[in-house]
Formats: C-alpha cells, structure tokens, sequence
C-alpha cells in the first residue's frame, strides 16, 4: 500500500497510457471494413498462416514441418489469444484481445522512458506517441511477430536497464526474455551478445566505467539457452526425419535450427536477381508453374541449404548492384517513420501503398524526414547524459539495419525502430523547456493530444473506411494476391 500511495500519480500515467493504446487500437479495428478478416487491408504479411497453425494446433493437428518455417513463439500465442476468447466471450472478436498488446507496448515505452530519467513530461509525450501510433495499432490487431516481438524485447532492455548491479535473477530475466524474442523472431539470436555485454557490465555516463561481471554473463546465456532448448530439440528430432526420406539428389538439411529453416532461403531470394530490396520469390525455380516452396524437390532443397552461400555470391560477383540493393532495402524500411498517429494516420495520410507480404507505407515521405532528424538529435542530446544508454539504443540501430540489409527491406522492420524514435524525439522539448512552467505545457500538450486522438478515432470509427484500391488477385480467385505491390487509398 506504501508504494501505491508513494508512486499513484506515475501509475495513473501508466494507466492513462495503456489505456489511450488499447482504445485507440479499437478504434481502429472498428473502423475498418476488414473487421472479420484475419488480416488487415493495412497489413497482410503471415497473418492468415499463424492464424490457420494456431487453428490446427488446437483442433489437435499440429504440422511439426510446418513449424520448420515460422516462429514458434507467434504461433502459441495465438493458440493462447484464441483460448483466452472461447473461455471469456466466444463471440468476441479476438482483434480486440490483441490489441491489448498496443496498450503494452505505449506501456512499456512509457516504463523504458523512466527507466532513462524520472521526467513526468518526457514519460507521459513518450508514452503518447506510442499509444496513439497508427503503426503500433496495425501491427498490434492482427496476427505476426511484430507486435509481440516489442513486447518482449522492451520487457528485456526496460530490466537491463539499471544503476546498480544486476542479480542472478534479473540476469536470468534476460536471458530467458531475449531466449523469447528469439523464438518470436530468428534475427534476435545476434542480439544476444548485446544483452550479455550491458547486463554484465551495467549502466553509467562512462561506457567504460565498470568491469564484467563474467558470472552474470554466464546466467544470461544459460537463461538464453534453456529457453531456446525445447524447440531446438523438437526441431532437430523433424529435421532428422526430414533427412531420413529418400529422394535424388536432395542435400540434408542442418539439424541444428533453433527457431526455423528459412534463413539460407530468404537470403538468397533477398539478394539473388531479380530482386529489387521488397519481398519476392522471383528467384526461386517455378515447379509445375507453382511458386511455393517444394521441400523434396532438389532444387528448391538447395536454396535451404546452400542459400546464404548463393545469395554471398550474386553478391561479390555485381558489387554495384550489392549496394544499391542495400540503399533499396533501408530506404523501404525507413518508410516507417513517415507512419503518424491516430487512426488516420495523421499526418501522412492513408494515401500510399502496401509492399508484397508487408505494411502500409505512406506516400507522403516529409513526416519521415521530420522524425528522423528528431530522433537523430534527441539521441545527440541522450549522448550527453546518459552515454551508455545512448549506446544501446544505437546497438538497436545498428541491429535492425544489419536484418534489414542482409534480407528483406521491410516497412514492418523499420516499424520495430519506432517506440526508440519516440522516446528519442519526446526528448528534445524536454531537453530544450526545463522549467517546471515548459514541463506543465508539455503534459498538457500530451494531453491534449490524447483526447483529440480517441475523440478522431471514436468519431471516424463509426462509419467503416472504405478505399480504392489497385491490386491483382490470385489465380483462379477474386482474392487479393498478398506477395504483390497493392496501391489504395481511401474514398471520401
């Protein structure tokens, strides 16, 4: 009770934070005509395929091949969302359980903001940038790795992030929280190091103030390695069978896959001709003028298990082009940033277009820009005062654009950058109005930007938004065809 009464107004803005992310995430789903749909006309990407594996993992007929090739973890967690709406409301729309998670992230935004700096002002913009963040409420209402990778990825750095030493249990915490983001996507196991690095050597202006701490590195590892064991395993007994059926000319899979086989595959096809920085499956071999991926046909066998070494040589074989593509893959993920508040998007619009298997990006590109040299700043400002932190941040960067050039250019990759932007950008009106009259401006300004934020999402989610769009079906269906380029935009 003594820390309720002590700490009630910071959990009020928790509070008010979460809630302004859940409502506006609602709002959001209300007011689109996609409402049933397992996806979103925002967002397609794996949608409908974590949705159909969670179906069959409840209905008792788990595929173990099928898990081979997408992250376990978002699989479960739909099986958990799923169960979690038959027992509380049957005929509830699980969108709205999910977006829950957009609360969670604005939440944690907010907790990873203090943990920074004890600023009510700096906690409560940040927070409400995240709340009200169109992206965030996309990614967060259907299913994927997106939204629940944030969760648990800014769960991991808000308990890294500490004065004093860490405990064995707060290292074990880590360990276990990166073991999970891993498991939600493959590309976190090369965060680990980083992990390990700031756990073991903790928090301080002065990056190079403490020494490591080799038993705390230690528990962050075993942590690591127990939570990505079980599925490791599951996946190395498929695998061996996989490898056991005969077939001409087929290459044995690598029995040792932690989180999915696809890693060789997507690098080829993301760096092979013809492709140009988005998804495409151009380079894969067509079977029977199929292109899905035929695990037993010889060629297709190849691109898992020599992928990377095919995709490295296109690579050093056309330097030029090797750059270029790279230019194109950041350039799409960047994107991102020009993806505003609101339910409308403000203020870039819903004019713009949807990448193959990827989310909207707006066709107004200046609110990027503006974002960018934000967050460029506020981090020139974090450098000064909080060194250390600043560098983890800049780890993150640096992390995301590695994914970025080596695979696929995506918008929902640059997306996982965002919650970092808008602490960063919430930083510089901190930085620039200490006193305590600026700081009242700036939380009525939060403020003010939550109503107007929920009463334009309450007001616009009444009447369902209806678009013009420019697509192509799928063979033999009026469906939308999900791995190409889709351009819409809203009627009046």
């Amino acid at each position: 009770m003594d820390y309720l009464k002590t700490h009630r107004n910071r959990i009020l803005i928790y509070l008010l934070i979460f809630l302004t992310g859940f409502i506006h995430a609602v709002f959001l789903v209300k007011g689109n005509l996609d409402f049933q749909l397992p996806f979103s006309v925002y967002l397609y990407g794996d949608s409908e395929i974590y949705l159909n594996h969670a179906l069959s993992i409840l209905a008792g007929g788990e595929n173990p091949v099928e898990q081979l090739f997408h992250p376990p973890l978002a699989q479960w967690f739909m099986v958990a969302v799923l169960k979690c709406v038959s027992i509380i409301a049957p005929s509830m729309n699980w969108k709205y359980l999910l977006a829950l998670m957009c609360g969670t992230i604005a939440l944690l935004t907010a907790i990873l903001t203090a943990k920074i700096n004890d600023s009510v002002p700096w906690i409560l913009l940040a927070g409400t940038g995240s709340a009200l963040s169109f992206g965030m409420a996309v990614i967060s209402t259907v299913p994927g790795t997106e939204a629940l990778y944030l969760v648990i990825s800014l769960t991991a750095m808000a308990v890294m992030i500490r004065e004093d030493h860490h405990s064995w249990v707060s290292a074990l915490a880590i360990g276990v929280l990166t073991g999970l983001a891993a498991l939600t996507r493959q590309e976190h196991i090369v965060f680990l190091p980083v992990a390990v690095w700031f756990t073991s050597r903790g928090f301080h202006h002065s990056v190079t103030h403490r020494k490591f701490n080799w038993n705390l590195a230690g528990i962050v590892c075993a942590g690591f390695i127990v939570t990505m064991l079980p599925t490791t395993v599951s996946h190395h007994e498929t695998i061996v069978r996989i490898n056991t059926i005969p077939g001409d000319n087929l290459d044995r899979l690598n029995p040792l896959a932690p989180v999915t086989v696809y890693g060789p595959l997507n690098f080829a096809l993301a760096n092979m001709p013809p492709s140009n920085g988005e998804f495409t499956r151009e380079a894969l071999p067509r079977i029977n003028d199929q292109d899905k991926l035929l695990l037993f046909h010889p060629e297709h066998r190849r691109f898992l298990t020599r992928g990377y070494q095919m995709g490295l040589r296109s690579l050093w074989f056309d330097p030029g082009r090797a750059v270029a593509l790279v230019g194109k893959k950041l350039t799409i993920s960047w994107r991102a940033m020009s993806l505003g508040w609101t339910a409308g998007n403000f203020p870039a619009g819903l004019h713009g277009v949807r990448r193959p298997v990827d989310l909207f990006a707006p066709h107004r590109v200046w609110p990027g820009i503006i974002l960018s040299v934000f967050t460029v700043l506020g981090w020139c400002l974090l450098w000064q005062k909080h060194r250390s932190i600043a560098v983890l941040f800049l780890m993150v960067l640096l992390h995301r654009v590695l994914v970025i050039s080596l695979f696929y250019g995506y918008v929902r990759q640059g997306i996982l950058l965002f919650p970092f932007a808008v602490i960063l950008t919430a930083y510089v009106p901190i930085h620039l109005l200490s006193s305590k009259t600026h700081a009242r401006i700036v939380v009525m300004a939060a403020l003010l930007m939550i109503i107007s934020g929920l009463t334009y999402d309450f007001i616009t989610s009444d009447q369902p938004r209806k678009f013009d769009i420019n697509y192509d079906t799928m063979p033999d269906s009026d469906r939308i065809d999900h791995q190409l380029r889709v351009e819409f935009s809203p009627k009046p």
